[in-house]
C-alpha cells in the first residue's frame, strides 16, 4: 500500500485533516486540528474488529476484538481469552458469560481487592475477598478481610469472615488484639474483649472480672 509521506508524517485527505506523525521504529501518533478517532470497519456484515499484537517472531501474544455479531468485546492476552464485556455492559474476567454486573472466575484462588494507595504502606486501608477451591469439604473455603493497617488483607491484623465447604464453621475474628463489638441503631450492644470477655449494654466487661465471671449484661453479671 502507498500512502503519501510528508517527511515522518502520512497524511490524508485534500487538506490533510488528518495527520499520522511520527511514523518510526518507536510508534505512530495520530494528530488532528479537531477531534481524533481510529475507526475499524470490517467489510462484511458478520465481520469483527480487532487489533492484534506480535512479537519479533511473528506470534500473536494478544488483541482487542469486537465482535458485532452479538456486541462483546473481548480481551486475550497470551492467546486466550481473559475479559470480556458483553452486549449489556456486564464484565467477565475468567468467564466469557458473565451473569452478573462485574463476575471473576480463577480455576485456583480468585481474588478481588480494593484498596488506597500510599507509598508508606501501614497508612493504606482496603479490603480482599479470596476463595479457595478443593475437592475436600474442609479445604474449600471463602475470606473476606477488612484490613485498617495495610490495606491488602495479607497479614494478621485485619477482621476476618470466613466460611468453610461442606459442614464447616463460620468464622468472624478481629485478629488483632482488641475488641470485637456488634452494634444496633448506631449503638454498641454487645463486645467481646480482647480476653474473650463478653459485655452485653457493658463496654467494659472485664471490669467484674474479680470473681471470674465472664459474661457481663447491663451493670450486673453473671457466669456464661
Amino acid at each position: 500500500i502507498n500512502l503519501p509521506v510528508d517527511g515522518d508524517s502520512i497524511k490524508f485527505g485534500a487538506n490533510s485533516e488528518i495527520v499520522l506523525t511520527h511514523v518510526h521504529d518507536t510508534g505512530l501518533m495520530i494528530d488532528s486540528s479537531g477531534d481524533t478517532s481510529l475507526i475499524l470497519q470490517g467489510g462484511t456484515t458478520d465481520a469483527n474488529a480487532k487489533v492484534m499484537f506480535y512479537n519479533s517472531a511473528g506470534a500473536e501474544k494478544g488483541r482487542f476484538l469486537y465482535d458485532t455479531d452479538d456486541n462483546h468485546l473481548q480481551t486475550k492476552v497470551n492467546g486466550s481469552e481473559v475479559m470480556r464485556i458483553d452486549s449489556s455492559g456486564k464484565v467477565g474476567i475468567g468467564t466469557s458469560s458473565p451473569a452478573g454486573a462485574l463476575e471473576i472466575f480463577s480455576g485456583t484462588q480468585p481474588q478481588l481487592k480494593v484498596a488506597t494507595a500510599s507509598a508508606t504502606a501501614d497508612r493504606n486501608a482496603g479490603f480482599l475477598v479470596y476463595a479457595s477451591n478443593s475437592a475436600t469439604p474442609g479445604s474449600r473455603s471463602v475470606v473476606v478481610s477488612l484490613d485498617a493497617d495495610g490495606g491488602d488483607g495479607s497479614g494478621t491484623d485485619s477482621l476476618t469472615i470466613t466460611k468453610t465447604g461442606g459442614d464447616g464453621n463460620a468464622t468472624i475474628t478481629n485478629q488483632n488484639n482488641s475488641n470485637l463489638i456488634f452494634g444496633t441503631n448506631n449503638t454498641e450492644r454487645v463486645r467481646i474483649d480482647s480476653s474473650g470477655q463478653v459485655g452485653i449494654n457493658n463496654t467494659s466487661p472485664n471490669s467484674f472480672n474479680s470473681q471470674a465471671r465472664n459474661l457481663v449484661v447491663g451493670s450486673g453479671s453473671g457466669d456464661a
